[in-house]
């Protein structure tokens, strides 16, 4: 069965349906407009538009329409292009953010300080027998906290508190992890073991 030839009412049909996203054709089928109010004038603004563009095409011939046609599709194809390359954007730059975000995240816990798990129970034991920072501290320069894994928390230094540096020590005599001052012990183990 051949294929009948497009009129030009339905070149014109299809151009303005495409512009208008189908809602309107520009002639009696779109029905009497409501008037114009500031809450439809947008809608309205696409009946009128098609009206206009409907007037415009009648005009043309049918070659004329035929390049309209093609120009409208070559149109709606860049656009559509334009959509999808858009959204891609918006994906990828999402996917930045995230990223970004995750990594800054990171960044930022590596950056705290990891507090060592026999100091912080050394820390726990003296705030259960009621000491404030400074008297545990001095009660763990007179004698060291031994943990069950068998480390012991000891301090070290002279009589004077700020030039003291409390350690760990692990059962075959190795310093674990760095010393700290006094002063990182009330700031992060200290105030870390209060309950809530």
């Amino acid at each position: 069965m051949e294929q009948r030839r497009p009129t030009k009412t339905d070149i014109v049909d299809a151009i303005i349906g495409e512009a208008t996203n189908g809602q309107f054709t520009g002639d009696k089928r779109d029905g009497t407009p409501p008037p114009i109010t500031r809450q439809n004038f947008l809608s309205e603004m696409y009946r009128y538009g098609a009206k206009a563009l409907r007037a415009r095409l009648s005009r043309l011939t049918y070659a004329e329409l035929l390049d309209e046609l093609e120009t409208s599709a070559v149109h709606v194809a860049t656009l559509q292009e334009y959509v999808k390359n858009a959204v891609a954007q918006l994906e990828r730059d999402d996917r930045y953010a995230d990223m970004r975000a995750r990594s800054e995240r990171q960044s930022e816990i590596a950056k705290r300080p990891r507090l060592q798990p026999a100091i912080l129970g050394a820390a726990r034991r003296c705030r259960d027998r009621g000491m404030t920072a400074r008297e545990a501290w001095d009660a763990l320069y007179k004698t060291p906290f031994e943990t069950d894994d068998g480390d012991t928390v000891e301090i070290e230094g002279p009589k004077l508190r700020l030039k003291q540096r409390m350690r760990v020590i692990s059962r075959d005599g190795r310093q674990r992890k760095r010393a700290i001052s006094f002063a990182q012990w009330r700031k992060n183990y200290w105030t870390g073991t209060q309950p809530g």
